[in-house]
């Protein structure tokens, strides 16, 4: 473990226990939230080859108990993680330091896996690593570690932003390099390795003229599978790519290993009229083959071959070629294996000694590729050997003598294609000669040549099929993104902590804005890494912090975690969608009461959406609309924000969605948005509007009993108006259509309509609160935006300061819902208004029209009080009835907080 690399965050009393004594200060820390780079240790595993190496544990918890006396630190530090393959292990190692020391020593005192007693370390900064090689990232990742929780304790908020930033690049590049992919991109190469060498000696053994057949079709199957492999991706850029290349390599394996089977199957049917099923060499030479797949040695093997050829050149009645003279008297017969075959196992005609079968090569005794390995001492997977420390056909082993699914051969410590030469001096021509006519001899040696290699092939196809599911290379960078998935999460706790540090709600959303490019980089790898529920939390992290701050009455409101998330989707039980903009990068996110999360992550013009949004609200704010430029902006926008997730939305249009927009998508009436058969939204789809999801627990605290609301408190066309503003006449003569409605209607009209009487009516409890008259976005001072009040402007910063216990809040002014757009959402008249108490705020967009206004509050009051329908779908109902007019008499209309 690398001395200093330890770093413990204590965020509460519960992560630290302090004692004194007389002999010092005992401090006892609790779960280990180390931000960027948890503790690793080496730990020493070994290989499906037998080979040992050494792979990186990382800490998933840990506990450390110091004790301080003067200058003297001493203490344990007790590290918790998995290993390679999931099992449970720790490290232990004793602190001893003095306050002169550079840095802490770790010293190891326990280990934590029985198996495991290397002492290697990280290296650190300044080892002189390679760029590729695993420690130099360990120590990125250290340094980056101390950087951050230096740049925090000394308050340098833009030194902190950079740290935490490339750090999750970091991570992000980790998670998709050299230890998540290498192992792959070396499997494949090796697999590629063995199938070039598997068909180079088949085209040699073909080269004799035996078996054209079967030798053609296995070197054309090879040929194309190698082809296939090598399309394939060495370095996929998403868990779904991955697993389906690697299921394409498995099939491809098994695919290949069956028809090469068959090819054997064919090889040895070439000689039946020569060697009948019961022949001894034929059943000698299936035992041959059957010892090749069991796992023999090459030892055995090479004896068992050298067996078998020399009972081939006893039944052409020679001896055998490469053996030395027999020392036995004339007249003895060897005894067991050595046995001669009967005078009836003899085939063929006499050869010539000049073509005597030889002693097993196939053409000689060199080796194919000498006794030098077939993809060198390289590792598969770190350690083992691809293709062995021997011969892929000298000397005998069909993976050498080294170990590839265990501590035998490929094919169990086979031969490849026996002792000798595919191409050289041997069997077939003898020591130099040409085969003679009616040379079956050497037909029956090209059989078992071609058996072996055939088998060997299929054993080691066999064996990467099977090395391929333990090494399992989707699964392992499953667990590796997950990984840094919770490193990264850790990262949006500095930002939380430091805002716990802010004590004024602008300083706060002032915060968010800096932390604009470190949101985009956290939510972004989130995703990049295949954790779309983390991505969705992430996002939640960079929207109205502030606001749900405001929200809660705490310090730092709590932070919509995935299990928080989860948990919050079944409690509202309605479809959630998201949108995260970051330069041009649109994600939207659809989270469904289940707890599942959909995305759609595309490439946008930011400038040219941003363009779109500006033109639609300058529309809106002109005396004369283009209706016909109002739609196309609609659908154009429609075609961005809503086409992609449309299919993952419910069908029934009175379920409500809830939609969280983000940057300048804040300001767009995503009601009013047109799909692709010329339907508005509000068509589809009853609607609410959240600045973010995690100000759902509030609001959620806030419902009432569900029933109708009975009583109506407005105030209506105050007087005197504002300098500027002209009087209400339609709103105050007609506001009884809507105030009859109600059992109980407590109406403020003209000098009535004071922030006294607001405040009076609120304290009888009305079921709904509207204000129905002039206000005004002030978005370069939105906290001084305002509502007309016969006493004067309520203004956005004193509204928050107000208690408004009402379910539902209307503001039919014009524009309550704009203002200063934020990463806290949009700073003005309706966050002031739903932070004072509200469960729901009905709010516009921009300036609305007096009877429009009228026209469809009457219809929506009416829907929502005389149906089972909620506030959400009421308001759909009451712009249902208006979207024959102009969008502009009922799309600034939305309805901001909980449906109900």
């Amino acid at each position: 473990m690398e001395p200093g690399s330890l770093t413990w965050v204590i965020s509460g009393d519960e992560d630290a226990d302090l004692t004194a004594d007389g002999s010092g200060i005992t401090a006892t820390l609790g779960a280990l939230h180390a931000p960027t780079a948890p503790p690793m240790w080496w730990n020493t595993v070994t290989s499906p080859m037998g080979t040992a190496f050494d792979l990186p544990l990382q800490a998933t918890a840990g506990t450390a108990r110091l004790h301080v006396n003067g200058s003297a630190l001493r203490g344990t530090v007790t590290l918790a993680g998995l290993t390679f393959d999931g099992r449970p292990t720790h490290y232990e190692a004793t602190i001893n330091a003095e306050s002169d020391d550079a840095a802490a020593t770790l010293e190891r005192s326990v280990p934590g896996d029985p198996n495991n007693d290397h002492g290697r370390r990280v290296p650190s900064a300044g080892d002189e690593s390679g760029e590729d090689e695993p420690g130099s990232v360990f120590a990125r990742l250290r340094i980056l570690d101390q950087r951050i929780s230096r740049n925090f304790a000394l308050g340098d908020l833009s030194a902190l932003m950079a740290g935490l930033h490339d750090a999750t690049e970091l991570r992000r590049e980790i998670s998709f390099g050299e230890l998540v992919t290498g192992a792959w991109r070396r499997f494949l190469h090796d697999v590629n390795e063995s199938l070039a060498f598997d068909r180079h000696l088949i085209e040699a053994l073909a080269s004799s003229g035996h078996l054209g057949s079967p030798l053609s079709k296995s070197s054309t199957e090879i040929e194309a599978a190698t082809a296939r492999l090598a399309r394939l991706d060495r370095a996929p850029s998403d868990l779904p790519t991955f697993t389906r290349e690697v299921s394409a390599v498995a099939g491809e394996l098994t695919h290949l290993a069956t028809h090469l089977r068959a090819r054997i199957s064919e090889a040895l049917a070439a000689d039946l009229h020569i060697l009948p099923p019961t022949h001894p060499l034929r059943t000698n030479r299936e035992a041959l083959l059957a010892r090749l797949v069991s796992g023999a040695s090459p030892e055995e093997l090479d004896a068992h071959e050298q067996q078998w050829e020399r009972r081939l050149a006893q039944a052409a009645s020679l001896p055998p070629a490469n053996s030395a003279p027999s020392s036995a008297p004339a007249g003895a017969q060897p005894s067991g294996d050595e046995a001669p075959f009967r005078d009836d196992s003899h085939i063929g005609a006499a050869l010539p000694s000049s073509d005597a079968a030889g002693r097993g090569d196939v053409t000689g005794n060199g080796a194919a590729a000498g006794r030098g390995d077939v993809a060198g001492r390289g590792d598969v997977a770190g350690g083992g050997y691809a293709a062995g420390r021997g011969d892929v056909t000298g000397n005998g082993a069909a993976a050498g003598r080294g170990d590839v699914a265990g501590n035998g051969d490929v094919a169990g410590g086979g031969y490849e294609a026996g002792r000798g030469d595919v191409a050289g001096n041997g069997v077939a021509a003898g020591h130099g000669g040409a085969v003679r006519q009616g040379d079956d001899a050497g037909l029956v040696m090209v059989v078992k040549n071609a058996a072996v290699v055939l088998t060997g092939a299929v054993a080691r196809l066999e064996h990467y099929r099977g090395y391929l599911q333990r090494l399992d290379p989707v699964g392992n960078a499953r667990l590796f993104r997950a990984s840094n998935t919770e490193v990264i999460a850790r990262l949006g706790r500095y930002i939380e902590q430091w805002r716990a540090r802010i004590v004024t709600d602008w300083e706060r959303i002032l915060m968010m804005e800096q932390a604009r490019e470190l949101h985009g980089c956290l939510v972004g790898t989130m995703l990049d890494l295949g954790a779309p529920i983390d991505a969705l939390a992430a996002s939640e992290m960079a929207r109205a912090r502030a606001f749900a701050d405001l929200m809660t009455g705490r310090d730092a409101a709590p932070a919509l975690t995935p299990a928080r998330m989860t948990a919050l989707l079944a409690e509202y039980d309605r479809p959630i969608v998201e949108y995260f903009r970051f330069e041009d990068r649109l994600i939207i996110f659809v989270a469904d009461p289940d707890g599942t999360v959909e995305t759609v992550d595309s490439q946008v013009d930011g400038p040219a959406l941003t363009a779109l949004t500006e033109e639609l609200q300058h529309w809106f704010r002109v005396t004369k609309v283009d209706d016909l430029r109002v739609r196309d902006l609609f659908r154009a926008l429609g075609e961005i924000l809503w086409d992609p997730i449309a299919h993952l939305l419910p069908e029934d249009p009175e379920t409500v969605v809830t939609l969280v927009p983000h940057d300048a998508l804040l300001s767009v009436p995503f009601h009013a948005l047109r799909d692709a058969d010329g339907k508005y939204l509000v068509e589809r789809h009853a609607t609410t509007v959240l600045p973010a999801a995690s100000i759902l627990p509030p609001l959620l605290a806030r419902r009432t009993s569900g029933e109708k609301p009975s009583r109506i408190c407005a105030l209506v066309d105050p007087e005197p108006m504002p300098a500027g503003y002209r009087r209400l006449p339609i709103l105050r003569n007609g506001f009884r259509v809507v105030s009859e409605l109600f059992a109980e209607a407590e109406i403020y009209r003209g000098a009535e309509a004071t922030d006294v009487a607001l405040l009076d009516g609120v304290s009888r409890r009305p079921g709904v609160l509207c204000l129905a008259s002039h206000a005004e976005a002030l978005p370069a001072d939105p906290m001084a935006s305002f509502v007309a009040l016969a006493s004067g402007k309520l203004t956005a910063d004193v509204v928050h300061t107000l208690d408004l216990p009402v379910p539902l809040v209307v503001l039919a002014a014009c524009e309550t819902g704009s203002g200063q757009v934020t990463g806290d959402g949009v700073i003005g008249l309706s966050r002031a208004f739903l932070s004072a108490g509200p469960v729901a705020v009905l709010m516009t967009l921009w300036p609305v029209i007096e009877r429009d206004s009228l026209r469809l509050l009457r219809r929506f009051h009416d829907v929502h009080l005389n149906t089972p329908l909620g506030t959400a779908q009421a308001l759909r109902a009451a712009q249902c009835s208006m979207v024959a007019a102009s969008p502009q008499s009922w799309a600034a209309f939305t309805l901001f907080g909980l449906p109900q």
